[in-house]
């Protein structure tokens, strides 16, 4: 992935960017995001991503996602769109550092019409785990590293290839934000075998999310 690189050096230079204080981070926002992710042929894997995230009782929180894409797998592409559940804690560790659990849900369909690698229609579903570190390294800088293990099926739509296998993956996701106001902010996120591109039926993947988001700052149930 031609971007994975410099993704990952942006993330590194907001980890040494300002010299400011920080608080802990904050949990109840909006974000609309461009994902692109390694492809199995000569067409791009991208995306547009929607995630939406709200805090409550001090300590946890309850997100949402959604996924429209195209996938790069074999000659020609493969629409998929899917969604996702997480709910979870994340308790202190110090003033400006927490400690992330989380579980969730997730159901994905690809819809890859004649001559696709997997058939026609196929859907992915299953659950994860995942746990983590979420900081703000100063006013302006935010830093996390979470480490995921995830369980999913594919159902009947799919061929013969796929249906009814399962598989379990296990990733990294990597990610740093820069606040440009208080409410505001750009953020990359890197998954290193990100289950979306049918981990465990080609082979594990990368991605990437590029974000712009909006903080509530302050707001939690």
């Amino acid at each position: 992935m031609n971007k994975l690189g410099t993704a990952l050096l942006s993330a590194s230079a907001l980890l040494v960017a300002g010299t400011a204080a920080a608080e802990l981070p904050e949990w109840t926002y909006g974000q609309v995001g461009y994902y692109q992710a390694d492809s199995f042929g000569a067409e791009q894997t991208d995306g547009f991503t929607l995630d939406a995230s709200l805090g409550f009782l001090d300590i946890w929180h309850i997100q949402a996602g959604f996924i429209d894409g195209s996938l790069g797998i074999g000659p020609i592409q493969n629409d998929f769109d899917g969604w996702n559940v997480t709910v979870g804690a994340h308790p202190a560790i110090n003033e400006k550092s927490q400690l992330v659990v989380q579980a969730s849900y997730f159901d994905t369909s690809y819809d890859g019409g004649e001559g696709s690698a997997f058939g026609n229609k196929a859907g992915r579903d299953g659950y994860g785990i995942g746990v983590g570190v979420r900081t703000n390294v100063t006013d302006k800088v935010e830093a996390s590293a979470i480490a995921s293990w995830s369980d999913s099926s594919f159902d009947g739509q799919a061929s013969d290839e796929l249906d009814g296998d399962s598989a379990t993956n296990v990733s990294v996701t990597l990610g740093g934000r820069y606040n440009w106001t208080k409410d505001f902010s750009t953020g990359a996120t890197v998954v290193i075998g990100d289950p979306v591109i049918l981990s465990g039926f080609e082979s594990s993947s990368n991605s990437m999310n590029l974000d712009l988001r909006w903080t509530f700052g302050g707001f939690s149930l």
